[in-house]
């Protein structure tokens, strides 16, 4: 869900205040989609009702070091109209070679969660600072123990403890302790 968050923001900034329909083309592995071909033929298409096309390509550790030969010898010379994105998820790790690539003519945007404990909970306190409610420290550590891994779901949660003792107009956001944010077991039976 993070790296999903990151995708949508660095699409929607590069979109601007542009129709995005007309602009943005996604392209994902699929089943005996063995190689880069349609990703990189969407990538050299010039645009036709706008300035220019923004490109993405999901799941690109997914395709095989032999499928990448069409990518890297586009990235040797990009179409300038295009703003190609790719992103790098589940399936299969990011070539080497596509990492350099990449940032010999862009920039690598790592979306993912610190694995050490002290920096995952770091991560954690920005993330909260920055949203809807405050949280205290006990309370914090509770989510943190609550998500455990899954701090893909850390946006869900704070847009509904937001929406559940959210702010007042004129007014700091809520402060949260640990009783605000422990889960409630339903009933057998519910």
């Amino acid at each position: 869900m993070l790296r999903g968050d990151v995708v949508r923001a660095l699409v929607a900034e590069l979109v601007g205040e542009d129709d995005a329909g007309l602009m943005v083309e996604e392209h994902e592995p699929g089943g005996d989609d063995d190689d880069t071909s349609a990703l990189v033929d969407a990538a050299q298409t010039p645009p036709l009702f706008t300035d220019r096309r923004i490109v993405v390509g999901r799941e690109v550790g997914a395709y095989p070091d032999a499928g990448l030969r069409r990518l890297l010898a586009y990235l040797a010379d990009p179409l300038p109209t295009t703003t190609l994105v790719l992103v790098s998820g589940e399936r299969g790790r990011l070539s080497p070679k596509l990492s350099t690539a990449v940032k010999a003519v862009g920039r690598v945007v790592d979306a993912g969660v610190p694995t050490r404990r002290e920096q995952r909970n770091a991560w954690l306190a920005d993330h909260v600072r920055k949203g809807p409610v405050r949280l205290d420290p006990p309370a914090l550590a509770l989510v943190g123990e609550h998500l455990g891994e899954d701090l893909g779901r850390l946006s869900s949660l704070l847009e509904t403890l937001g929406g559940a003792y959210g702010t007042v107009p004129g007014w700091a956001r809520t402060r949260c302790g640990p009783s605000w944010v422990r889960p409630v077991p339903c009933p057998r039976g519910t």
